[in-house]
């Protein structure tokens, strides 16, 4: 680890993200400082020592479920800024890039699907699998991606 903020959120993140997929979704987000912090208050540890504090805490997923319960309202207005400030961006530069890689990356996905139907092989699903996650990312960021706080809501409930 280089010991920068973006290598440290990254280790963080891999280690919080099976209890709180919010919370690591936020340490790749312009606030992972706020949340190494919020972090480090919580487990009584300094950032770089963070990953394996947590890793090694028997009641990690306690601990991190009730910080997401206590910051969900702001981790999740995170998740909708960044949509919404890609979204406008694009409308207001008028910049037709991200409309056209996504009817490119459709078509190709139209055509691998079918692909995969008439001439089935290992290879054509596993390269279906790839553009499949593609389409997920282009259809998050037309119509917003609400997957991590639905995840919680659920959990919540």
């Amino acid at each position: 680890m280089d010991g920068s903020i973006g290598a440290i959120a990254s280790d963080v993140a891999k280690v919080v993200f099976k209890a709180s997929p919010l919370l690591a979704s936020a340490l790749g987000s312009p606030v992972a400082g706020m949340v190494l912090s919020l972090l480090g208050n919580a487990f009584g540890v300094a950032p770089p020592s963070l990953a394996s504090a947590i890793a090694a805490d028997p009641d990690a997923a306690t601990k991190l479920k009730a910080l997401e319960m206590q910051h969900a309202e702001a981790l999740a207005s995170i998740d909708d800024a960044d949509a919404a400030n890609a979204r406008d961006m694009a409308i207001k530069h008028d910049n037709r890039m991200p409309m056209i890689l996504a009817l490119i990356f459709t078509a190709i996905y139209i055509a691998i699907q079918a692909a995969a139907i008439y001439h089935p092989s290992t290879s054509d699903d596993i390269i279906s699998a790839r553009v499949q996650d593609i389409m997920l990312i282009i259809i998050g960021f037309y119509f917003g991606n609400k997957h991590p706080r639905i995840a919680s809501d659920r959990l919540s409930n």
